[in-house]
């Protein structure tokens, strides 16, 4: 088998460089078959005329059969998508305006399927950054004709309640609130979560501990995880913020975890 694909490669490639005596090869071999067809009629008694026409009526005229057996190799498929380049080449050197506009749009086109791609690669094909990501839910409502619908706490709590397939159960709320102290402002991209949050995704802290029970109830402690981007930026990497209180929405809220970056 890896003989006959060098042999392929070889042939091919010698068509390419050198197509009059490719051309010349063919011719010779083609010609070799069609005789020893004939000779092979002849042995069974066809007179010899006879025997040559028929092998030309069943394969046809010499530089046919060529051609056809040039057009199914790999050098007919590259010199045939370089023969399109040049030509579109020349199409486009003759046509300037048209050029500008084809390759601009081309840009553009990549461009777009570029961003596009960068944006939906994370969502849909990258896995989730956690163990066993196969295993991570999200359960929400909708409405009969499929629009989302916003999930209540009641639902969450029934599914606390009668579920019995799920290791760990949070609900989440998105939260932008603004962190107050040292420096200016800063509007934040959070989530107030449920104490099994973490759990859920089998995710481990940098720095401190998880929610406790207690903390997760009406009115219960005000503790807070820092993003390991928001701990670098407004807190130096201080290893010792865990345990400290700062200010959010001019609350006072203490610090319990650091998240991994």
């Amino acid at each position: 088998m890896a003989r006959g694909l060098w042999r392929t490669i070889v042939r091919g490639a010698r068509a390419l460089v050198n197509p009059g005596a490719a051309d010349a090869d063919a011719d010779e071999e083609i010609r070799h078959f069609l005789d020893e067809s004939a000779a092979d009629l002849e042995a069974r008694g066809v007179p010899a005329a006879d025997a040559r026409r028929k092998m030309r009526a069943a394969w046809g005229d010499p530089i046919v059969v060529r051609e056809q057996v040039r057009g199914s190799g790999w050098e007919h498929l590259l010199a045939t998508a370089a023969a399109d380049i040049r030509h579109g080449v020349r199409r486009l050197r003759r046509t300037p305006g048209f050029t500008v506009v084809a390759v601009s749009t081309l840009a553009l086109g990549i461009g777009a399927s570029t961003a596009i791609f960068s944006a939906v690669n994370p969502i849909l094909f990258t896995p989730l950054p956690y163990p066993q990501p196969r295993r991570i839910v999200s359960v929400s409502d909708s409405t009969q004709g499929g629009a989302p619908l916003a999930t209540t706490f009641g639902t969450y709590r029934e599914i606390v309640l009668r579920s019995r397939s799920f290791e760990a159960l949070a609900a989440l709320r998105p939260w932008q609130p603004t962190l107050m102290g040292d420096g200016e402002p800063e509007r934040l991209e959070g989530q107030r979560v449920g104490a099994e949050y973490f759990r859920a995704f089998g995710a481990a802290p940098r720095l401190g501990r998880d929610f406790t029970a207690e903390e997760d109830r009406v009115n219960g402690p005000k503790v807070l995880v820092l993003s390991d981007g928001l701990w670098r930026r407004r807190f130096g990497a201080d290893p010792a913020i865990v345990g400290r209180e700062i200010s959010i929405d001019d609350v006072k809220y203490l610090v319990v975890r650091v998240m991994p970056g």
